[in-house]
């Protein structure tokens, strides 16, 4: 998570050179919405989108680098996936505008944030786990979840895993048949799939 968070980070950093000064009049660009999105121009659009790339190819390159000094190859494989997941590397720039934008069609999106947007609609275009993918979005339309609640799910998750001699996750079976509570995964943001590997949700915009 600390990986994620400190790429995310840079990358917000890094979208600031390139993003034009009209997209952060009044709000940081990780508390940009749908709203922001739908009122900007189709050259604001363009630029935020062309910044965000620039800086996430930026930041993952310069990961990368970091990446091969790693000793372990468990560690390698870790912080491999997250460099995958922040990418936006063979995306165009139109692939992702016209994605946002047909994200944000649905008013029910557009509280949730472009930073986030941007890789729900990644995840659309590499043709993600349609499952995953609605999680995901509505994952992000809880936000944001208390801490108290976050916890309380998160003690639920570990119980059941150490009620299991093997330390295993709820399966996608439990969760359908109601053994393990689906909501509550959501709010630890956590995702089984029918393969039964789990997926970490995430959540980069800010959220009040």
């Amino acid at each position: 998570m600390k990986l994620k968070k400190t790429l995310i980070f840079c990358i917000l950093i890094f979208s600031i050179i390139f993003i034009s000064e009209a997209s952060a009049e009044n709000k940081i660009i990780s508390e940009s919405d749908g709203t922001d999105w739908i009122a900007g121009s189709d050259s604001w659009k363009i630029g935020y989108v062309e910044g965000f790339i620039a800086g996430a190819n930026i930041v993952w390159r310069e990961f990368y680098i970091f990446e091969n000094s790693l000793k372990s190859e468990t560690d390698k494989a870790i912080y491999n996936k997250s460099l995958n997941e922040i990418a936006l590397f063979e995306i165009t720039v139109g692939q992702i505008k016209d994605g946002i934008s047909d994200f944000y069609n649905d008013f029910s999106n557009r509280r949730i944030k472009i930073v986030d947007a941007i890789y729900v609609v990644k995840m659309q275009i590499e043709g993600d786990d349609p499952e995953l993918i609605d999680s995901q979005i509505r994952y992000l339309k809880m936000q944001p979840i208390d801490k108290e609640v976050y916890d309380k799910c998160s003690k639920k998750y570990f119980a059941f895993r150490d009620a299991k001699k093997s330390k295993r996750n709820p399966t996608y079976k439990e969760i359908k048949n109601g053994d393990f509570s689906f909501e509550d995964l959501l709010n630890a943001g956590i995702f089984i799939d029918a393969s039964d590997n789990l997926h970490c949700l995430f959540c980069h915009g800010i959220y009040k």
